[in-house]
């Protein structure tokens, strides 16, 4: 599973699912209006690690598109990639999960395999843990 961190100062959750071997070349793409950055390999589209900017202010409601959603009651972050057209979800790989305070942090998938959204459960306790 990743190695999580959140920096306080810069207000960023950083998830690192696996780190790049020597000879893989990597790339980061940006989601989100720059709140969400993804790294990638390039040759296979695997996914190394993930970014999430400005944490406080998505907890303040400031998501201008609405591609980024807090569910207070649940604790949880929904972080769509596509449009809401493409966002049928139909699996997800777990990148984080922690039994001891539920938390979980899941890369969610269409039909045929392409990364359609993020979701963090207990996203509050995460931060409190790592930061």
């Amino acid at each position: 599973m990743g190695q999580i961190r959140y920096d306080n100062l810069k207000d960023r959750l950083v998830l690192t699912v696996e780190e790049p071997s020597l000879v893989d070349e990597t790339y980061w793409h940006s989601y989100c209006e720059g709140r969400v950055d993804l790294q990638f390999v390039v040759n296979s589209g695997g996914i190394l690690a993930l970014k999430l900017n400005k944490v406080s202010d998505i907890f303040e409601g400031l998501n201008e598109n609405g591609q980024i959603r807090y569910d207070e009651d649940c604790d949880t972050l929904t972080i769509g990639l596509v449009t809401s057209d493409e966002q049928l979800t139909f699996g997800a790989d777990c990148i984080h999960m922690d039994e001891r305070d539920h938390s979980m942090i899941t890369l969610n998938r269409n039909g045929v395999g392409n990364l359609v959204g993020i979701e963090i459960v207990a996203v509050s306790s995460i931060l409190n843990k790592y930061s």
